[in-house]
């Protein structure tokens, strides 16, 4: 009996294991490596970037999320049907047609590698909490191979909490789709992201907000105020030296503090 239910026992995890790796196997449409779509945060983020920050008690807020794919076929076409796992209260991710549209501005598509296209849509809350997105190019000129930028989603937040985005299909047909020359269509691999929307506080030589002062404050501060890098959540936790500025001297402050027994950062009033 004990056998039994030990063979049972294999067959079952091995069911289990089969199932799991079709339900990520490559389409057998997508012609060489997979083509993936993945979400990266915009604006103030953790270095992770698994936090989003916002002002506190300023609510409503905006957030950006942005869609980001690696092809290595020339894509024509896009079609993407995405959910938001966990909308609802506090957080209450609205997504707003008037901020992501394409109808007058590229707003959605905006600086991405989509932004030739020649028509496309943006449809929220048609099946909430789903959200529908295509782009369609009639030219010649598809999206090449490549990685980055395909399209910038606005989340309007009345509070803290999470926005968890993953890929979904509605009936009868609309699914996250890519369009190759020749007419054939396949679904890309896609990497679902959960988001942390939290309030930003003010720590003086902290500015990447993880509790610790080290030397990735010191990058983070080198990437705001050399590299056009991403926004501090409060500038003065990147003025360690408390001159109203953030720039080189704060970087050679940091590293004076860190690495030569330097002062502390300061508490800029």
């Amino acid at each position: 009996m004990k056998r039994l239910v030990l063979i049972l026992g294999l067959i079952l995890v091995t069911l289990i294991c089969c199932s799991s790796s079709g339900l990520m196997a490559q389409d057998p449409n997508d012609p060489g490596e997979y083509d993936t779509l993945y979400f990266n945060p915009g604006g103030m983020r953790s270095p992770t970037g698994d936090t989003i920050y916002v002002w506190p008690d300023s609510f409503a807020q905006d957030v950006k999320i942005l869609l980001n794919v690696w092809n290595d076929n020339d894509v024509h076409s896009f079609v993407g049907v995405f959910i938001d796992n966990c909308n609802g209260p506090p957080c209450n991710a609205h997504l707003d047609a008037a901020k992501n549209n394409i109808s007058e501005h590229p707003k959605c598509f905006g600086g991405s590698r989509m932004e030739h296209i020649e028509q496309s849509a943006f449809k929220p809350g048609e099946w909430p909490p789903k959200f529908y997105v295509y782009a369609i190019n009639y030219g010649e000129d598809p999206m090449p191979p490549g990685d980055g930028l395909l399209a910038t989603f606005t989340f309007t937040v009345s509070d803290t909490g999470r926005i968890c985005l993953d890929t979904t299909f509605v009936q009868p047909s609309n699914r996250t789709r890519f369009l190759i020359s020749g007419g054939s269509a396949y679904t890309p691999v896609f990497e679902s992201r959960t988001f942390v929307i939290a309030n930003c506080a003010y720590s003086s030589g902290d500015p990447n907000y993880d509790g610790i002062t080290n030397i990735v404050d010191v990058v983070c501060i080198v990437n705001y105020a050399l590299r056009s890098g991403p926004p501090l959540c409060y500038e003065k936790s990147g003025d360690v030296n408390c001159d109203d500025l953030v720039s080189i001297s704060d970087v050679v402050y940091l590293v004076n503090y860190l690495f030569k027994d330097g002062p502390a950062p300061g508490y800029c009033p």
